[in-house]
This record gives structure tokens, C-alpha cells and sequence, in this order.
């Protein structure tokens, strides 16, 4: 797979790339919305990983401009908030906001397999 990592810290978007290297799959990251945006317009992951809290833009700005692209391999990409926020009101936040699935950082290597094995996203914690 294809994965693309907007996140702010670089520390967190270094390991969870390491870990997705790991299984084989190519890693890009960005660390802010506006190049993240661009990156995924010419990359066109299969799967991006989007940090919540950025300056600039917030993840969910970035969600929104992604899922307005007119192609369509852009606004149906699996995307899912990366965020240290597991509050139900934040799950359901992101839900609305039309991501695939809420992961707490860190993401734990159980996840991360479950998310490359296509599993039932309601099974994601």
C-alpha cells in the first residue's frame, strides 16, 4: 500500500511509518495540511493517516479539502484521524466529519494490522 502520514510531530509520524515499512507498504509524510494536500493529490495513497491538532490547518480542514477533490480516487480514500482524543464526543466528531476510523495515539501494532487486513472499521477501536 501506498500511506501517506500528515503529522505535525515528527517523532510520532517517523515511528508509525517505521512500523508501516515494516509490513512492506511505502510510507510518505508530510507535517502540515497545506503539503500534505498537495502530496496526496500526485501520490494518491491508498491510505492516509492525518493528525488531528496541526498549525495551519487542522485535520478536518484538511479531510474537507481532500474529499472536495474532484477525483475520485482522492474522495474515497481510507482516511483516519490520528489524534490523542478518545472522548465518545471526539469519535463522533470524526465520524460525522466523514473519516473511516478514530485511532489514539499511539497506534498500537494490533491496529495497524487489523487497518491492512481490511478489517470492519466498527471492530477499530
Amino acid at each position: 500500500m501506498r500511506v501517506l502520514v500528515i503529522d505535525d510531530n515528527r517523532d510520532a509520524a517517523a515511528a508509525t511509518g517505521q512500523l508501516l515499512q515494516l509490513f512492506g507498504h511505502d510510507v510518505w509524510f508530510t507535517q502540515d495540511g497545506p503539503s500534505g494536500i498537495e502530496t496526496a493529490r500526485w501520490l494518491r495513497p491508498d491510505l492516509l493517516l492525518l493528525d488531528l491538532a496541526m498549525p495551519v490547518m487542522s485535520g478536518y480542514d484538511v479531510l474537507e479539502a481532500i474529499r472536495s477533490e474532484p477525483d475520485p480516487a482522492l474522495a474515497s480514500m481510507k482516511i483516519f484521524a490520528v489524534t490523542a482524543h478518545g472522548e465518545e464526543q471526539e469519535r463522533i466528531k470524526t465520524r460525522t466529519a466523514g473519516f473511516d476510523g478514530h485511532l489514539l495515539k499511539p497506534v498500537e501494532l494490533d491496529t495497524f494490522i487489523r487497518i491492512l487486513n481490511g478489517e470492519p472499521l466498527e471492530t477499530l477501536s
